[in-house]
């Protein structure tokens, strides 16, 4: 199997790898369906500035179980990357698995769309509001009180740029191990 890493690219194209667009309406980053389950790119965001981050996402294509109860994924992920980073997230999901969500900061969902049905939902996103709880709360503040430093596997080797992955091999030799595959 080939994958592409961002290293592959990051020699050629020159815009920051985590964009973050200042609007009148706030400062806005999208991140697609799969970055969801890596909560550094959401992370990486909030700390270029976003405070909304717009995700379009067909989930689940497979396994349908996971989508909803008794696991729920999808909301549970939606909320803890709106949570842990302090920011909206305005979850698109395609209309056949429906169930597009809007979240606010503290991980309460303020619009939700049917499940299986093709809808559109709205919500009040209170730019201001966010801005404040941001400076003012020092109680599960993760921007202010996250310690990247201390993540080692940030800085660990990476497969390397434009070399494609063609194995599964190649793969398993260059992964970062955890602990728990020893």
């Amino acid at each position: 199997f080939a994958l592409t890493s961002p290293h592959d690219v990051l020699d050629t194209y020159k815009a920051p790898l985590f964009p973050v667009v200042e609007t009148e309406l706030g400062n806005l980053a999208c991140m697609v369906c799969y970055d969801q389950f890596f909560p550094e790119v959401a992370r990486q965001l909030a700390f270029n500035g976003a405070e909304v981050i717009i995700k379009p996402t067909i989930f689940p294509p497979y396994p349908q179980q996971f989508m909803f109860d008794p696991y729920d994924w999808y909301t549970i992920v939606n909320k803890m990357r709106s949570i842990e980073n302090m920011l909206y997230g305005v979850n698109c999901n395609g209309a056949k698995y429906g169930h597009s969500m809007i979240v606010d900061y503290l991980g309460r969902t303020i619009a939700l769309a049917a499940r299986g049905r093709q809808m559109t939902i709205g919500a009040t996103i209170d730019i201001g509001e966010l801005r404040e709880y941001r400076n003012k709360t020092k109680l599960h503040n993760m921007l202010q009180q996250v310690r990247a430093e201390c993540y080692t596997y940030l800085n660990d080797k990476m497969w390397p740029a434009n070399k494609p992955l063609l194995r599964e091999e190649d793969y398993a030799e260059w992964a970062p191990k955890p602990p728990f595959y020893k």
